[in-house]
């Protein structure tokens, strides 16, 4: 995964290794299979535009989960990343700034991803829950 990061235009091996310290090698096919931009900005140093190329030239190289269960049982329903646009507009609603969501949704990420890998859906107000403990700690 390393390398195929790589051959992306722009990215080099901080920005690749930085993709892989956010996400989990399936993590990153799965973003890509289903476009889910808003995964990909998690990577400090990735904008929308980086995540829109990242998509757009790994589609076809990773293609849509050849790998069995990764994308097949995922992508059907409702958008992986349906759960980060939910918390990301809860939080920015009650106030919290765009650096601090992001922090949030890294922080409860690993959670709702160990959900979607079982085959659940993450649970949308837990982790909103757990997100305003940790926004408020800070």
């Amino acid at each position: 995964m390393f390398d195929v990061l790589q051959s992306v235009t722009g990215v080099g091996p901080k920005l690749a290794q930085a993709v892989l310290a956010v996400h989990s090698p399936d993590a990153v096919r799965t973003a890509v299979a289903t476009e889910d931009v808003g995964a990909l900005t998690l990577v400090p140093g990735v904008g929308k535009k980086g995540a829109q190329r990242l998509v757009l030239e790994l589609k076809d190289k990773l293609g849509a989960g050849s790998g069995g269960t990764d994308g097949a049982v995922r992508v059907p329903g409702q958008s992986v990343g349906a759960w980060r646009d939910q918390l990301r507009a809860a939080l920015s609603g009650l106030g919290w700034s765009g650096r601090e969501v992001d922090e949030a949704l890294a922080a409860v990420g690993p959670e709702a991803e160990a959900a979607l890998a079982v085959g659940d859906t993450p649970d949308v107000a837990a982790l909103l829950k757990t997100s305003l403990r940790l926004l408020s700690r800070a």
